[in-house]
């Protein structure tokens, strides 16, 4: 094996941090990724709640064509306050001129409000559906994008005196994040690796100091046969 030039040995040190350094750089964006594709599965699963409530009454005002007569408020309503009482969940139900009419049950001291944001307003009054992000910042506590799913119901825009469905969640909105222990143990395996390897560099280094001192191999003793 061919030693390491003492010289270049000092910069080679460096080589093992680097590594380290990208490893922990790359363990952190996978969690961040991880997070990410939890925060989407959620959100999907919220829409679909909200998208089961709202079929339902569609398919009820086809079959029995009794919109402006049964209450369909109370049904809505007490769905949406269904998800509502989900942790970290927020969902609202709205009349036309964008006044909540369903019970709220808050997760943090003050009411969330997706219309402090304008272009929420705008973005309901001009799609029948879709999706919006809101910047939140709850009091005492950092900041949040909040992922907003909007549809009015009934779908039909025909009919008179609509509801707007809302519902949506936050990163902290997750239940289910990676166990503690896989992060600490992908610490503790490259900080492992890299005083080994720290370790190594060095020895070779130093070998390679000694063996140019001697300028080349300098075996004693006696040569067997």
């Amino acid at each position: 094996m061919k030693l390491i030039n003492h010289q270049y040995g000092r910069y080679l040190l460096l080589l093992p941090i680097l590594i380290a350094t990208l490893a922990i750089m790359y363990f952190a964006n996978l969690t961040a990724e991880i997070n990410t594709t939890l925060l989407k599965e959620k959100f999907l699963e919220k829409q679909l709640d909200l998208d089961l409530v709202d079929n339902l009454v569609d398919q009820l005002i086809a079959r029995d064509n009794d919109w402006e007569t049964y209450d369909y408020q109370s049904l809505l309503g007490n769905s949406i306050e269904f998800l509502d009482k989900q942790p970290y969940t927020f969902s609202a139900l709205y009349t036309e001129d964008l006044q909540y009419v369903s019970y709220r049950t808050p997760s943090y001291e003050e009411l969330f409000d997706p219309f402090a944001d304008i272009g929420f307003k705008e973005a309901v009054l001009i799609h029948a559906q879709g999706n919006y992000i809101v910047p939140y910042t709850p009091l005492d506590q950092p900041e949040r994008d909040m992922h907003i799913y909007y549809r009015w119901v009934p779908t039909d825009d025909s009919l008179d005196q609509r509801f707007l469905s809302v519902v949506a969640i936050s990163e902290f909105s997750i239940s289910s994040h990676t166990a503690d222990w896989v992060g600490w143990g992908a610490l503790m395996l490259i900080a492992t690796v890299t005083v080994l390897n720290i370790a190594l560099v060095a020895l070779l280094s130093r070998l390679g100091h000694i063996y140019a001192l001697r300028r080349g191999d300098k075996w004693r003793g006696v040569d067997f046969v």
